[in-house]
């Protein structure tokens, strides 16, 4: 799975669970998933589907010809084929250290425990949005590729989050003009855009903070 800056990512692209991991007793994805590569003691069987939509997996995968690797053999083929790997998975996950995108579903060893920040991925009326409260010590590395709010949300405890869009950008292209850049590091073509670009990032902070302390004023006024 390829490093990527979040503004570079194709956010609609969906993952499936396509290997089974005979140690972990779980299937998960390939693109996700990256821990069962650099980890030799996992045992990982790929797994496909056919036109037809029957599994495609070998059944000889490390396995011997005795009566205990028959019963083995069984039962791994059974666990298998209990698992899902038709539904296609959302990238709903992106790790700030990695920098890369995958799915909460089908990577159990990425996640919101993961080295490092990990932000959550949510769709808004065709939209890609990072779902923050905008408070995160991370937030200020990338306020600058987040648009203006297209929603909010409210979690299971009551915490009130922004729905702040992902501003996407092809690598080498200026985030401000889209006019071409020598490196993909760095983000304006020019002076004059990175001017213009600080300006709209201002503008748009300013934007929250009158709708936060809108928001809140409200609260006070129900209280």
């Amino acid at each position: 799975m390829a490093s990527s800056p979040l503004e570079f990512e194709d956010l609609s692209q969906t993952c499936r669970r396509d290997r089974y991991c005979q140690l972990c007793f779980r299937a998960f994805c390939s693109h996700c998933c990256s821990h069962h590569t650099r980890v030799p003691s996992h045992s990982v069987i790929p797994v496909d589907i056919d036109a037809g939509g029957k599994l495609v997996f070998s059944t000889t995968w490390e396995f011997g010809n005795s009566p205990e690797s028959s019963r083995l053999r069984h039962d791994v083929i059974s666990a298998i084929a209990a698992e899902d790997y038709a539904t296609r998975l959302p990238r709903d996950l992106y790790c700030m250290i990695c920098k890369k995108i995958f799915c909460s579903g089908a990577c159990l060893h990425h996640g919101h425990e993961g080295p490092g920040p990990v932000l959550c991925i949510v769709e808004r009326d065709g939209r890609y949005c990072v779902r923050c409260t905008g408070s995160e010590p991370w937030f200020p590395y990338i306020v600058s590729i987040l648009g203006d709010r297209v929603g909010e949300h409210v979690d299971q405890h009551g915490k009130y989050q922004l729905l702040l869009p992902v501003i996407r950008r092809a690598p080498g292209s200026c985030v401000q003009s889209g006019g071409q850049i020598q490196l993909d590091f760095k983000q304006h073509c020019s002076e004059t855009c990175a001017t213009a670009h600080r300006r709209e990032v201002a503008l748009r902070r300013a934007r929250r903070d009158a709708r936060s302390a809108a928001r809140e004023l409200a609260n006070l006024q129900v209280y």
